[in-house]
């Protein structure tokens, strides 16, 4: 079989992944290009022998292109992914799919006046603790489903979503969108069925500039570097002091503006329940500045519960009548548990022999969506009807 010759379009910090770590351990996909629009990061994979280009368009140009793989900022999807496609190149998009309703759903109706591949960067489904949760929940060992339990513990929220541009709503719209859409896709998924109404609350309590008054007494202006700050050695959340503390990895030119700035309107915390068409009911919380990264889920059944969790990989299932307990543990196989490796070998298998994403658009365009009607009846405290598509 010859190689797929992707692309990448966007080379920050999950495109440098997928280009360094993911790709060369695949034999059949091939890296052809990327395209960025830093000279400095075009140099960097000129190194590599790797074609490289300012603007998508003339990536898109490129006749040896088979796909694109797109990890530009979130707002960026639609307009790069139809022109994608409508260059005839198969497309997978990292979550979220987009930022707009309208946005999501041009993209759906591109995509199908085109017949080419478009999958969702929703790693999750192809990790083994949560194909295994998928597998016992379908084997009906808790019974009927009703009701489903999910939290997003993140550590690192101030360092990944404070510091550049996630920070306004006029770029990311909500971090719901951002960093829930992993894990409302993995409740979709399990509770097999389509979002009907979302009800939420949340708030910005730690960062911005609620955040500036506790630490500074006063709000702060978004010129405000964490390198050039006089609090940089007490404050927790300097770029320096996160590295220090283990709650990320260094990496260079990592935007440093003050997370406390009171230019940020995006919340920090929220909390949501979601009812499903097939009368399945969900909670929802996610928390980007907890001590520990952790994503935890409960499903409630009428004959057991299951509860997950992805930092000790372990699965517990209790039962209503009886006092007996199973669990499993699920091996550890690195990032996302392995995830964007299995990802990449369902895009082979689609490509190759004709078979169906198991990360669909549609699968991505339901998740942005409920994450956008969630958004919306915190904004309006009401119970907001999610958004279906065909």
């Amino acid at each position: 079989m010859d190689k797929i010759n992707f692309g990448i379009i966007g080379m920050g910090n999950r495109g440098s992944y997928i280009g360094k770590y993911v790709f060369p351990n695949n034999s059949h996909i091939n890296l052809a290009a990327v395209c960025d629009g830093k000279d400095s990061t075009l140099e960097e994979w000129k190194e590599k022998k790797v074609r490289t280009y300012k603007y998508y368009e003339e990536l898109l140009s490129d006749e040896k292109i088979d796909a694109v793989f797109i990890t530009t900022p979130d707002g960026t999807h639609a307009e790069i992914a139809i022109k994608t496609l409508k260059a005839g190149k198969h497309v997978i998009c990292e979550k979220p799919l987009e930022i707009t309703e309208e946005k999501i759903l041009s993209i759906v109706k591109s995509a199908k006046e085109h017949n080419k591949i478009f999958m969702l960067g929703f790693v999750l489904r192809y990790a083994p603790l949560f194909i295994k949760i998928k597998e016992l929940i379908a084997s009906g060992i808790i019974g009927n489903l009703i009701m489903c339990e999910a939290r997003d513990n993140i550590n690192y929220g101030g360092f990944s979503y404070f510091h550049d541009w996630h920070r306004e709503r006029r770029h990311s719209e909500s971090l719901l969108l951002q960093k829930a859409t992993h894990s409302l896709d993995i409740l979709n998924w399990m509770i097999d069925s389509y979002p009907k109404k979302v009800a939420g609350f949340g708030s910005l309590d730690v960062f911005g500039e609620k955040g500036a008054m506790k630490i500074f007494g006063h709000p702060v202006d978004k010129a405000l570097k964490c390198s050039e700050c006089s609090k940089q050695k007490e404050c927790e959340e300097n770029i320096e002091n996160v590295y220090r503390l283990g709650k990320a990895a260094r990496r260079e030119q990592w935007p440093d503006d003050c997370l406390y700035a009171s230019e940020i309107d995006v919340q920090d915390n929220q909390s949501l329940i979601i009812k499903y068409d097939n009368g399945v009911k969900a909670n929802y919380n996610l928390c980007l500045f907890t001590p520990e990264y952790k994503r935890e889920f409960i499903f409630i059944g009428d004959k057991g519960k299951l509860v997950a969790d992805d930092k000790s990989k372990t699965i517990t299932i209790a039962f209503r009548n009886t006092k007996d307990v199973i669990s499993y543990e699920v091996p550890n196989e690195g990032v996302h548990g392995g995830g964007d490796e299995r990802l990449m070998e369902d895009f082979i298998n689609c490509y190759y022999h004709n078979k169906k994403p198991i990360a669909s658009l549609k699968d991505g365009a339901i998740s942005a969506l409920l994450a956008l009607a969630a958004q919306k009846a915190i904004d309006q405290e009401q119970i907001v009807e999610v958004k279906t598509i065909d």
